[in-house]
């Protein structure tokens, strides 16, 4: 009998759409979205706050100067960090969006929460789910398997730290 599971779940592996290499690449990718929206956000403080100007109303040399908004506005759209990261986001988010809702519940649960990045993940998920530790790994590779079209443009490098100070940095 266990010879016959041992040689199904070689013959699945073989036939299956994606090596376990692809799945754990995509759950990287997954992993990172609250960090990638947390450096987004940290990003647009910063911009913000570089280039908030008390005296924003005075003329300077009898011309107007470009408002605080548009100027940040035109820095994220010319710095490549910036427009990665908003990318890996866009990317992420439109995969999560044709899940199902249950698989998005799970996704949720599985790849966002902090919580369960603790410890034995499988287990803890599986605890709390009332699932088996089997049960959440079939889970897991169903939703990363619906979720892997949308991921191939996807980085899993964080951040470019050159980049980001040079965009913290710079002011125009």
């Amino acid at each position: 009998m266990q010879g016959r599971m041992n040689a199904r779940r070689y013959l699945q592996r073989l036939i299956d759409d994606y090596s376990e290499e692809e799945f754990n690449c995509a759950e990287r990718k997954v992993c990172l979205l609250p960090l990638w929206r947390r450096t987004q956000k940290l990003i647009d403080e910063i911009l913000e706050a570089s280039y908030s100007d008390m005296y924003q109303e005075r003329v300077v040399g009898g011309s107007m100067p470009i408002p605080d908004a548009q100027r940040i506005i035109e820095k994220k759209e010319s710095h490549p960090e910036y427009q990665r990261i908003s990318r890996n986001i866009s990317a992420v988010e439109m995969a999560f969006s044709f899940l199902p809702e249950k698989e998005q519940e799970f996704v949720s649960m599985f790849f966002f929460e902090e919580v369960c990045h603790q410890g034995d993940h499988m287990e803890h998920v599986a605890n709390l789910l009332g699932w088996g530790r089997r049960t959440v790994g079939r889970w897991r590779k169903k939703c990363l398997r619906g979720m892997m079209p949308f991921l191939e443009d996807v980085d899993t490098i964080l951040i470019r730290a050159k980049y980001a100070e040079k965009l913290c940095n710079e002011k125009q």
